[in-house]
């Protein structure tokens, strides 16, 4: 689990509630804390768009590449199921680690975050599972794209976002609504997360656009408050995409 930008590991924890579910799941968890930034918060650089807006920049590819070394080192990891997690500045860097990673990392979710607005800064050789959760009206990280307050390059839409991984992961279909919807979002009335899919995409992969709809702008559609199924219906989407 990669937390956003301003944050750190404990506070994305609190956020999402991974922790218990790993152990009643019986998943290994890895968080981990980002560098401090001459503001000294705490972030990833993670694309050309976000975030570590300085010269020195730290090389958290390597980083995070060290981490997954240490935890298949230490511990009994069966390689087909290492799944990443990102909100923000580390959907940034979840989708960054799937390009650079494509053949060790079976899926991914990234809420609030984006892949490179240029495809071919992905390099990803491998399907990856995919599935991005988006606010259409997140005030932060524009659903529609664009650039983080005017510093760095521009990032891709969510449907940009998701047209690049099936692309990468050879999708048959464009993306269709599939008629399902999650409620996720705690302060939004009813089912308010729309599931749109690619289907017939390589080795049993899957890319797909969940976005949040109606979601008080006083309640930080950035990073809404959420219901208790959160986790579980997360790793429900990483548990059922192992690599084939």
């Amino acid at each position: 689990m990669i937390h956003g930008y301003n944050s750190d590991a404990a506070m994305h924890e609190a956020y999402f509630q991974l922790a218990p579910l790993a152990e009643s799941a019986g998943f290994l968890y890895a968080r981990a804390d980002g560098t401090r930034d001459i503001a000294f918060k705490r972030g990833w650089n993670a694309t050309d768009a976000c975030c570590f807006f300085q010269p020195d920049k730290p090389d958290d590819l390597t980083y995070l590449t060290v981490v997954l070394d240490d935890v298949v080192a230490k511990y009994n990891v069966d390689p087909k199921r290492v799944f990443i997690l990102g909100h923000s500045n580390g959907g940034f860097m979840t989708n960054r680690l799937a390009c650079e990673l494509s053949p060790r990392i079976a899926a991914v979710v990234s809420f609030a975050g984006a892949v490179w607005k240029n495809p071919l800064n992905c390099p990803a050789t491998s399907p990856v599972s995919y599935l991005q959760l988006h606010a259409d009206n997140d005030p932060t990280i524009a659903y529609a794209g664009g650039k983080i307050f005017f510093l760095g390059a521009e990032y891709p839409s969510a449907h940009e976002t998701v047209a690049t991984w099936a692309s990468k992961n050879g999708c048959a279909t464009g993306l269709l609504a599939t008629g399902l919807t999650h409620d996720l979002a705690s302060t939004a009335p009813g089912a308010e997360t729309t599931v749109e899919a690619y289907s017939g995409c390589a080795a049993g992969s899957a890319v797909e656009l969940w976005t949040l709809t109606g979601i008080p702008v006083a309640d930080s559609p950035h990073q809404p408050p959420m219901n208790a199924t959160l986790a579980s219906v997360l790793w429900g989407f990483l548990a059922s995409h192992p690599k084939p």
